[in-house]
């Protein structure tokens, strides 16, 4: 699992991807529901659908939250080029987020 501790890092994958879609895990140190979900897991499903997963804690990085409209963690969002964010998942069952990649994949 990749992170992204800037905005910058964010922006450049947004703006200079190579068009490949990508799954981006909105998190927070202090939320409860975040620190349960299963990593493993996750990882496992987004390698499954063929895409990038990347970490963003909002302790960290609190700007790229806000700039992608983020309003609770956890929170997934699938991004499909050119800059479309192809769906948005707000939950914390990691199964349920794995069928959710999954499916939002094909």
């Amino acid at each position: 699992m990749l992170t992204l501790d800037t905005q910058e890092q964010f922006e450049s994958l947004w703006f200079d991807n190579k068009g490949e879609p990508f799954f981006v895990w909105f998190s927070a140190k202090w939320c409860g529901p975040c620190q349960k979900m299963d990593k493993a897991l996750l990882q496992k499903a987004a390698d499954t659908a063929g895409a990038k997963l990347y970490y963003c804690d909002h302790t960290v990085n609190d700007y790229t939250p806000g700039w992608c409209n983020v309003r609770a963690f956890p929170t997934f969002m699938y991004v499909t080029p050119p800059r479309k964010i192809a769906s948005q998942l707000t939950n914390s069952d990691t199964q349920t987020v794995c069928n959710w990649m999954l499916a939002v994949s094909r």
